[in-house]
């Protein structure tokens, strides 16, 4: 976690699933989104997990996407409602 007031990186809570190419964006209100992504070995999750900042600095499981993501880009709109995008071999999909 990096704390803008010192500067310093310190480590954090760490999530329930360990994850790289996932997708993260700011919910406002001080909780952090992150989606998909994929554990070691390549497994592909359609996991999401929120960090609420203001609940002790925990993270928590909320309803996993309907398919795996990675390399995906993910946005919040209209008060938190989440869109993620991911390319496939065959183009675009939601």
């Amino acid at each position: 976690m990096y704390d803008d007031e010192t500067g310093r990186w310190t480590e954090g809570v760490p999530m329930q699933y360990s994850r790289y190419s996932g997708c993260a964006v700011s919910a406002g209100g001080g909780q952090i989104v992150i989606t998909g992504g994929q554990m070691e070995g390549e497994v592909d999750l359609n996991t999401v997990e929120v960090y609420d900042t203001g609940a002790g600095g925990a993270w928590r499981p909320i309803s996993a996407m309907a398919r795996a993501r990675r390399h995906h880009g993910c946005a919040v709109a209209y008060s938190h409602k989440f869109r993620t995008q991911a390319i496939t071999d065959l183009g675009c999909r939601s």
